[in-house]
């Protein structure tokens, strides 16, 4: 069970399980209350209850597989965001949170620390010119636009 303060964000957290699911990477599967919605909310909490995921909680991080299945579910999630973007201090928290896990696997470097803006800003400029090169001028303004927030971030990474 799982208990919520913030109903956007247990929203928010439902609809990336559900995408991480359709693109196939193993998610725990809500359970729904017995009304059939997917939680339940009491006195400004919000409740939902998943299943176990089976299997150990280690994945090999050289797994091709599971390398596309991780890209297919990024696409997807920024697909979905619309006018709900998210703010810098989430996207911060966000970058923090991918950064520990795989901290928890393998540590990184000061160096490599150092690096993650720069690769991050070069992953972009590479969808601009993808973008440019199939004359995409909207995505490749959106992954301009991705680029120039990163830049703005660059300090806090």
């Amino acid at each position: 069970m799982k208990a919520y303060r913030d109903r956007d964000q247990l929203e928010r957290n439902l609809r990336i399980s559900e995408i991480l699911s359709e693109c196939h990477i193993p998610v725990a599967e809500v359970v729904p209350a017995r009304t059939g919605e997917k939680y339940v909310a009491e006195e400004n909490c919000y409740f939902f209850l998943s299943r176990k995921l089976q299997g150990s909680n280690i994945t090999d991080i050289k797994d091709r597989a599971m390398a596309r299945k991780m890209g297919c579910a990024m696409a997807r999630l920024l697909a979905e965001e619309t006018e709900e973007a998210f703010t810098k201090k989430e996207w911060l928290e966000s970058v923090e949170a991918v950064v520990a896990g795989y901290e928890s696997v393998l540590p990184l470097s000061a160096e490599e620390k150092n690096a993650i803006a720069c690769v991050m800003e070069c992953i972009e400029l590479l969808f601009v010119a993808y973008y440019l090169g199939i004359e995409d001028r909207k995505h490749a303004g959106d992954a301009y636009g991705v680029f120039r927030f990163i830049q703005n971030c660059e300090e806090y990474i």
